[in-house]
C-alpha cells in the first residue's frame, strides 16, 4: 500500500507538471486514447455479455493508463533523464520485483529453520493435504501448496532415488512417502557419515 501510495503521489506530480509544462498538443492525443481504449473496453465487455461484465474498474483502466503515460512525461518534462532512473527506481521497488528477488534468494539460501527429521517432513507433507481440503480462501490454499512445494524440494534433496520411486509407484497427493526413503529420520543438514 505504502509503495501505491508512493507511486499515486509521484504520477499526480507528473500529471501535474505535466498539465503546465507540456504543450496542448500533446494533451489532445493522449485524451483521444483514454477515450478510444474507454469505448472499447467498454464495448468488448458488452459483446462478451456475461463472461465480462462490464464494470467502473474495467472502464477506468485505460484512463488510469493514459494519465500514467501523461504523468511519466510530465516527470521527463522537469527531470529529463532523471525520470528514467525514478521510473527504475520504482519498478525495482515494487512488490512483485521485491517478491521476485526473495523467492529467488530463498531458493539459494541455505535453510534457516529448525532442523526437521524426514519422518516430520513426510507426515508434514501428509497432514497439509488435509489442510488443503480445509482452507477457506485462495490466499491460505497457496500458503499450503508452496509449502508442500517445499517439503518434496526438500524430501527429494535428501533422497532423490527415494522420492523418485514414491512418485513412479501409485503416490497420491494425500500419501505418505516414508517406506520408500532411505533415511526416514536424518535431520535436515546432519551429515549422514
Amino acid at each position: 500500500m505504502i509503495w501505491r501510495g508512493l507511486c499515486c503521489v509521484i504520477l499526480a506530480a507528473g500529471v501535474a507538471a505535466g498539465a503546465v509544462l507540456l504543450p496542448g498538443e500533446l494533451w489532445v492525443p493522449v485524451v483521444f486514447v483514454a477515450v478510444v481504449l474507454t469505448l472499447t473496453t467498454a464495448a468488448a465487455g458488452v459483446v462478451a455479455g456475461r463472461r465480462a461484465p462490464v464494470t467502473p474498474h474495467s472502464v477506468l483502466r485505460p484512463v488510469t493508463i493514459c494519465l500514467a503515460i501523461f504523468g511519466v512525461l510530465g516527470l521527463a518534462a522537469v527531470l529529463h533523464e532523471g525520470a528514467a532512473y525514478l521510473l527504475v527506481l520504482l519498478g525495482a521497488s515494487s512488490p512483485w520485483a521485491i517478491e521476485w528477488c526473495l523467492r529467488r534468494l530463498g531458493r539459494h539460501s541455505a535453510p534457516s529453520r529448525v532442523p526437521v527429521s524426514t519422518r516430520q517432513l513426510c507426515r508434514e507433507w501428509h497432514e497439509s493435504y488435509q489442510a488443503l481440503s480445509q482452507a477457506a480462501t485462495l490466499s491460505a490454499r497457496l500458503r499450503i501448496v508452496k509449502a508442500r512445494e517445499r517439503c518434496l524440494d526438500e524430501l527429494e534433496r535428501r533422497d532423490p532415488a527415494g522420492l523418485q520411486a514414491w512418485l513412479a509407484s501409485t503416490a497420491s497427493a494425500g500419501g505418505d512417502p516414508t517406506r520408500f526413503l532411505a533415511t526416514p529420520d536424518k535431520p535436515l543438514d546432519q551429515d549422514p557419515t
